[in-house]
């Protein structure tokens, strides 16, 4: 055993002082206050275990739903990329004119893909993609302000 001077602050001056110390040693019934001073490193020790072990347990369940959510929004990215075709197919077919005949048609894209539906194609892919662009940035904008963050708390 090793024989150090410890001295504490008195309880005006520090909430953390004599007086904590020795309202540890009534809750842990230390002998000694140098029992209670390692009985409470001890718990100290154990805390920062279990909330190591929590982040673990958090950053885990993130990655999981994380892998789940990813799945879940590209196919909510199909949707979205169709009903704004649609839309843009709808919009062109309230401004275009009825044939002359009166006769509707239905002609699948199969069979013909017209250049109001490329076009319509076209500018929904053009805007996911930059709408992708910006979040990549945003992403990567927030990840340098988190690691400026921690450098500066170090």
């Amino acid at each position: 055993m090793i024989r150090k001077n410890i001295r504490l602050k008195e309880e005006k001056e520090s909430r953390y002082g004599l007086a904590y110390l020795e309202a540890q040693q009534e809750r842990l019934g230390g002998k000694s206050l140098s029992d209670t001073i390692e009985k409470v490193l001890a718990e100290h020790d154990r805390l920062r275990a279990q909330v190591a072990s929590r982040d673990e347990l958090i950053e885990k369940v993130y990655a999981r739903f994380k892998t789940d959510l990813d799945v879940l929004r590209i196919r909510s990215g199909y949707v979205d990329k169709n009903v704004r075709v649609l839309l843009e197919l709808w919009n062109s077919q309230l401004m275009s004119q009825r044939p002359k005949n009166g006769k509707e048609t239905f002609i699948p894209t199969t069979m013909f893909k017209s250049s109001i539906l490329q076009q319509a194609t076209d500018t929904v892919s053009n805007v996911i993609t930059e709408q992708q662009i910006r979040m990549k940035e945003r992403a990567e904008k927030k990840k340098q302000r988190e690691a400026a963050q921690k450098a500066a708390e170090s």
